[in-house]
This record gives C-alpha cells, structure tokens and sequence, in this order.
C-alpha cells in the first residue's frame, strides 16, 4: 500500500511536440504535363525520425484538486525538456524536430494507479539547454524565458498530445519500482524552417528509478519515434 501510494502521489514526469512551384508559362499541348510536374514539386516529402527527450528545467507548480471515487486531478503543470532527433536515411532532417520544448500538462489519478494525461508542447526549433546557464527553477518567469527561446529558435512547432500513464513494481526490489508511459502527439510548424509542415511523434518512457523520483535517474528519459512533412 505504502509503495502505491508513493507511486500515485509522486511526481510522474510524464510530460513530465511547402512551397509552391513557380508556375511556368508553357504551350498549350504542354498543360498536362505541366500540371503533373507541379503537382510533384508540391508534394511534401515524409521525413521520418527517432530520438530522445530529456528533462531540461524542472516543472512549474500546478494545482491539485480531489476527485469523486479517489480520483485526483493535476493542472497547470510545466516543464522544459531537450528533444534531439535523427532522421532514419542519415541526413540532418531530425535537426528540424530538435530543441527545447515546453510542456503543459493536466492528469487524471485513478485508484489503481493508472494517470490520464493531456496538454500542449511548443518545440524552439534549434535551440538547446545552454539557454538555461545561469537560471534557477521556479525564480523565472515564463513568459520572458518563452520569448527568448522563441527570439532564438529556427522555427516553432505547435503540439497537442494525450498519453497513460500505469505503474510499474518490482517483484522482489523496491528501488526499481517505477511507471511506463506513452504519449500520442500531433503538430503544426507555425514559423520559420517548419512553417506548414505537420508532424507527429509517439513519445515512450520506462521510468525504473524507485520512488520518490529520482530525477537524475538514466531511465528519466522518453524514446521518440514520428515523421514530418
């Protein structure tokens, strides 16, 4: 019972992220051609990609609220993290999934200790934790630290994502007990390098560290899998 409560209450970082042909102006038996030859130059190319995204800048408080039936409800939750991805033919596509993101979070704890997840992502396409130097968590405001990502970064990816969360306990080792979760995601590129593209990415975490978190475990870490275009 204690390592289930311990498990419900900890914090679970489960989240805790073309153009247009120049028309030419050709003879009039050569208008089919031409609309085939543009249609191929307009259409966006999948770039697929896998990575990992590590915790970067620990998360902002949130609001707990009880529920009926057990339940508990989190809200208002933030944290930065790294996404670094490398795109599966070896080129330096994964370069335009990489960078800091900003994750809000709203959870759901059920008795059992399984935990609904959703929220928003923004990647700074780009950027890296070198712009944290210096930063103490919990004494910046988010909203001149999302600025200087944004001034920063190559581009912006706007994301939705929901994910579940279920626990994890050792058979006979407390200090491996942990949570696995997995988390669907979809986005837009809004600016710069990924303006009008769309993605989307399956993050996965196996958290093996024990209870309370151990936020240095090497565990602490979600698996990226997705594709652009």
């Amino acid at each position: 019972m204690k390592r289930s409560i311990l498990l419900l209450m900890a914090i679970a970082i489960a989240v805790i992220f073309a153009g247009c042909a120049k028309e030419e102006i050709l003879a009039p038996e050569s208008d089919q051609l031409d609309k085939e030859t543009t249609a191929l130059k307009a259409k966006k190319v999948k770039t697929s990609f896998t990575g990992e995204c590590n915790l970067t800048f620990p998360g902002y408080a949130f609001t707990e609220t009880v529920l009926p039936n057990g339940k508990m409800k989190w809200t208002g939750e933030s944290a930065y993290w790294f996404d670094e991805a490398v795109a599966d033919d070896g080129g330096d596509g994964g370069l335009l999934v990489s960078g800091i993101s900003k994750w809000t979070a709203t959870r759901i704890f059920n008795p059992d200790g399984t935990v609904k997840l959703w929220g928003k992502c923004t990647i700074f396409v780009g950027t890296d934790p070198s712009l944290f130097d210096g930063m103490a968590p919990g004494l910046v405001d988010l909203e001149e630290l999302d600025e200087i990502l944004e001034t920063a970064s190559d581009g912006i990816w706007q994301m939705t994502w929901r994910g579940y969360q279920t626990p994890f306990f050792h058979v006979s080792n407390p200090a491996e007990d942990g949570f696995d979760v997995v988390c669907d995601v979809v986005g837009q590129g809004k600016s710069g390098l990924v303006k009008g593209k769309t993605a989307k990415w399956t993050y996965t975490l196996n958290y093996r560290g024990g209870f309370p978190l151990d936020f240095g475990h090497e565990s602490l870490v979600y698996m990226t899998k997705g594709y652009y275009k």
